[in-house]
């Protein structure tokens, strides 16, 4: 397998093409664009995270959202999204993702392995 080759567009980095593998799963990660959104957001980034939230709730119901959450480690603090479906839906729900249309944070995509599964593997 050809390693991805990650390029900046519009603020977000994405994976232009994987060879060889039909991945299942895709995970984006996020990252702040302004740290002090964790101890000082602005009224603008309170609401765009709120329609962050929003926006995975419906990958959720729709049933492609795996797990999603946010790792606060100051400075080196991102968030991880986790998607089964194709590469074009995954880039879709990261493209349409409310803090990456808006700046807040942002996302890089890449192709995700589900190795273990509690529920599905134990």
């Amino acid at each position: 397998m050809t390693a991805p080759d990650p390029s900046v567009r519009a603020g977000r980095l994405a994976v232009d093409h994987v060879v060889d593998v039909a991945m299942s799963a895709w995970c984006y990660v996020l990252r702040p664009t302004r740290i002090e959104l964790l101890t000082d957001p602005t009224d603008v980034e309170r609401e765009v995270v709120a329609e962050h939230f929003a926006h995975l709730e419906r990958l959720l119901a729709a049933g492609s959202l795996v797990v999603a959450g946010p790792s606060i480690a100051g400075a080196d603090t991102f968030g991880i999204v986790i998607l089964e479906g194709d590469e074009g839906e995954a880039r879709q729900a990261m493209d349409e993702d409310p803090a990456v249309v808006r700046g807040v944070m942002t996302a890089r995509l890449q192709p995700f392995r589900i190795a273990l599964l509690r529920g599905r593997d134990d």
